[in-house]
């Protein structure tokens, strides 16, 4: 399963190791030392309207979605799954 982040970008739901608000983040001097020292691992995605950082073991994806909305994401293709929607089509996203 993949989900959208931004402008046609999916990643692989599975390698999310967590979804965090960008502003409360960057608010702490641990966020701060983290952003300055992982800058070459973070891909933008945001457009400068930055809400959320998606965290995976390899990458940091700044986004313009609220946290809730990510996890929903995430969340939707399970509950489909649970109701027994077998037709769920599935889009790699061009990946």
């Amino acid at each position: 399963m993949y989900i959208y982040l931004e402008d046609e970008f999916f990643i692989p739901l599975k390698e999310i190791v967590a979804v965090v608000d960008y502003n409360k983040f960057m608010s702490s001097p641990e966020g701060k030392k983290f952003y300055d020292e992982n800058k070459n691992k973070i891909i933008d995605l945001s457009a400068k309207n930055r809400r959320s950082l998606v965290i995976t073991d390899k990458f940091f994806y700044m986004t313009s979605y609220v946290v809730r909305s990510i996890q929903d994401r995430g969340n939707e293709f399970e509950r489909l799954k649970a109701k027994g929607k077998r037709n769920i089509k599935k889009y790699n996203g061009g990946l």
